[in-house]
This record gives structure tokens, sequence and C-alpha cells, in this order.
């Protein structure tokens, strides 16, 4: 039990809380005092916290934790003169507990993470030191994880939210990793999962499943662990890890759906339509729904099975029709789109076009649903509908760029690449999203088709110059089982 919901804690609160309603000395011992403090930050109450450190203060006067806790508060409520004067009472010979605040003010005032690295530095050296002293060379991992967990939480915690782009990221990745180093195994304390926490919250998802990974190494049963693994994998785009750890996530718990339909996706996205089909199905038993229906309708479709496909794809969009309210956790013209893709995938234009025409009484001006019957006429070599539905797709949005490529792709699927040129080569005369879209890859790969070597080695030039990353991820299908610097080698030669 957390010792914040415990009795013993809750008659201190009361003592202390009790004693401030009434205007009365509140006579708690300076441990007592620190909790209170603890859990009102922890709350992230800082006046109520400031309020507490400063009574503790007045009963014990030389308490350095409680110093601390004072400056702690005065830093989260952005009181930086009041919180550096209060720190010069700290003396860093006898409390080196100082060093960490000096690294918090540099964050939090100065927004200086370089500066507040140094001070780290030096808090956690006498920290670690100190650890081994008090356990005279025994376990003393809990108190390191504790020390980094604190690091990562005050920079991610006291960055400020400024106009400003501040990137606390990079930093935070470099103590996790210096963590990981110095306080393996991991996966057995509850700081583990907060130092994840952090980088989950800081956008780092691939140290999360990276950290996710060392902790299931070292505790394979972790509560919920492969349940969590999977859903980051799958996020990451990992999705042959996702399926085998939803697997594993399954076989400690065969009732976890959610790591069920995890798996299920995972194994659709990765080709393997059967196994999908089966989870699908088998989630369906547990939980019935219209993107359920739609998923196990796509994998019977493209299993060939077009009866049974056409069954479940009907009673969705029956659901849809009849429904006055947004169902599962999309918005209906969603749910819509991909019974139409699902339609046309399998060939059966006119079910996909009375589908589209159905929701496109909904919602008229879908731009989604529109550029889906275009591609129902390209699929079905009606080019001058398609152009005509392509055209009135661009009225509907402002993002004529990426809409464009959009068009362009769905042009070279089926061949037509002349019209794939025409779109492609107007986005690059707009320029805005050339960054975002591998325009010059496209370019270059449907120059190559055509057997164009002049205007294939201009914009595999281009593309290799301006944006490599973006020519590496389009490319790296082409050439599978190339690495990015035979990729390269390969495209030296080539321009």
């Amino acid at each position: 039990m957390d010792y914040y919901e415990s009795e013993e804690f809750r008659v201190i609160l009361k003592s202390y809380e009790e004693a401030k309603k009434h205007n009365r000395n509140c006579y708690l011992d300076s441990d007592d005092f620190l909790d209170v403090v603890d859990y009102y930050m922890r709350d992230r109450n800082f006046e109520a916290a400031l309020e507490a450190a400063e009574k503790g203060r007045s009963m014990h006067p030389d308490d350095d934790a409680l110093i601390g806790m004072q400056v702690s508060a005065l830093i989260n409520m952005s009181q930086f003169d009041r919180a550096t004067k209060v720190l010069e009472e700290m003396v860093p010979d006898e409390n080196y507990d100082c060093y960490y605040f000096k690294a918090q003010l540099a964050i939090a005032e100065r927004h200086d993470y370089d500066e507040a690295d140094i001070w780290f530095r030096k808090w956690i050296d006498w920290e670690k030191e100190d650890a081994r002293k008090e356990n005279h060379g025994k376990n003393f991992q809990p108190r390191i994880s504790e020390a980094y967990l604190h690091i990562v939480a005050s920079i991610s915690e006291l960055t400020p939210n400024t106009k400003k782009r501040l990137n606390p990221a990079p930093h935070i990745e470099k103590w996790v990793e210096e963590y990981e180093k110095d306080c393996a195994p991991l996966g057995n304390y509850d700081t583990d999962l907060d130092i994840a926490r952090v980088c989950h919250e800081e956008g780092l998802e691939e140290r999360e499943q990276h950290l996710y990974e060392l902790f299931l190494d070292t505790n394979p049963y972790l509560p919920n662990g492969w349940h969590y693994l999977a859903s980051l994998q799958h996020l990451n785009c990992h999705y042959e890890e996702a399926a085998n750890s939803a697997t594993y996530a399954l076989a400690i718990n065969p009732n976890n759906d959610y790591a069920l339909y995890l798996r299920a996706h995972s194994y659709f996205i990765i080709g393997n339509y059967r196994s999908a089909l089966k989870d699908f199905l088998r989630y369906e038993k547990i939980k019935s729904s219209v993107d359920n229906w739609i998923s196990i309708g796509r994998c019977f479709m493209l299993l060939g099975m077009k009866a049974e496909a056409c069954a479940y794809l009907e009673k969705a969009s029956k659901s849809i029709q009849n429904s006055t309210r947004q169902l599962d956790n999309a918005p209906n013209w969603v749910l819509w789109s991909r019974i139409v893709r699902t339609y046309t995938d399998g060939r059966l234009y006119d079910d996909a076009l009375n589908t589209v025409d159905s929701a496109l009484k909904a919602h008229p001006d879908e731009t989604e649903l529109i550029i889906r019957k275009a591609d129902i006429f390209l699929r079905k070599g009606d080019f001058a509908e398609a152009r005509y539905w392509f055209d009135k797709s661009l009225e509907t949005t402002t993002r004529h760029s990426s809409l464009m490529f959009t068009i362009a792709e769905m042009y070279a699927s089926v061949q037509q690449y002349d019209e794939a040129i025409l779109y492609a080569q107007a986005v690059e005369k707009i320029g805005l999203e050339l960054k975002s879209l591998p325009v010059y890859a496209f370019l270059a790969y449907i120059y190559q088709r055509l057997g164009d070597a002049t205007e294939f080695r201009h914009y595999l030039t281009l593309a290799y110059r301006e944006f490599p990353e973006s020519l590496l991820e389009y490319w790296s299908d082409k050439l599978a089982g190339v690495s990015p610097k035979q990729f390269f080698e390969v495209l030296k030669d080539l321009i």
C-alpha cells in the first residue's frame, strides 16, 4: 500500500490540517513535516507544500531536508529569487543536495540544460558515494534508480511552456542511457517504470520500448509488461515484435482482450491475414463492434473469401446508416472509408460506389470519401470520371500539396505515369511540403519505370542532396535487404 494512503499518514495529515485550520501550532517532528510537504508536492499543490515547509522550518529551522523542500516548492512556483536566497542557507560541504536544486534552477529559470547537467553530475556522484557508504557495499540500486528518476523527472517537469520551442528529450535520453548502465538489471523496482513513463511523456517511445524489453528480461511476469511492450512496439511500427509480445501477454492472461486486438492488427499489417482473422473472430466473441466487423470483412476479402467479407461489410454499413451518433473510437466517415476501400480492393466496384454514395449523403464534403470515389473510377479505368472527383476533392481541403501527392501515388499505382508526374510536379512547384513529402524520390521512381535515365538521375540527385532520409524511406522496399550505407553507395553509382 502507498504510504500516503495509510492510516499512519492520514493521522499525521489530519493533525497538520486541523492545526492550520484553527491557526494553532502543529507539533510534528521534521520527518512528519517532510511527509506532509511531499504529499502536497506529489499533488502539485505547491502553495500548500511551501506553507507546510515554512511551518516545519519554524519548528526545525536548520533541517536541510525542509530547506530543500522549501526551495523545490519555490522553483515550481517560479519564485526564483526567493528560491535562490533560501538555497544560500544550504552549505555544499554539509549538504550536497544544494547541487540538485541549483540544477533545477538552471532549467526552470534559465532554460540552461548544459549548466543543469553539470550540477546534476556533482549531485549524483555524491549520491552514489553516499549510497555505497550507507549500504556497506550491499544493494544500493533502489536509491540510485530513484536519483536518476529525480533527474529525468526534473528536466521534464521544469521545462517551461514558452513560445520558443525547448527540447529536453536529448538530455533526458542521455541520463536514461547512464541509468541503464548503472542500475542493471532493470525491472525490479517501481522507479524503473516511472523512468519509462517520463520517456513516454517526452515522446521517447523507442527508448521506452527498449526499457520495457530490459524490464521483461529481468522480470518476465511484470504485471501488464508484455501487454504494454506490445503496445509500444505497435506504435513504433515493429509489428512482428508486437505480435510476439501480445502472444506472451495472452499466455499470462488469456482474457487480455486488448492484447488480442493488438495482435490481430499486428498480424494484419504484416500480411498474415489468416492469423489476423482468427484473432478478430475470437475478439468478436468478447467485444462486438463495427470497427471489428470491418476488420473481419477486410481479412476475408484479402483471403479471397468475398461472400463472407460482404456479409460483415453489409452488417457494418447498416449499423452506421442506422446510427445517429459516432460509433467506436473513429468518426463514422472513417468507418465508411474503410468499407469502401475493402470493396475496392476486392474489385467489387458497384458495391464500393453504392457505399461511398451513401457515405457522401451524410458527409458530402469529406475529402477522404471523395478521394475514395475517385479511386474506384481509377481502378475501373474510367479516367475522366476519376479526374472529376480528384479535382472535386481538392476543393474540399487547404492541404493541397499532400492531397496532390496522394493523387499522384494513386495514378502511379495503376501505371498512369503521365498523370502521376503532372500532380507530383505541381507539388514540386508549390514547394511548401517538400521536406515532409518524398516528391523527388517518387519522381525518380516514376522516371526509372519509364526508362528516362536523364530525368531519373536528375530527381534522384535532388532527393539525395536535399532529403536523404525521405529518399531512404521511400526506396527501402525497392532495395530490400540493403543497409542504409550500402543503399547510399548504390545511389552514388547511379548518380
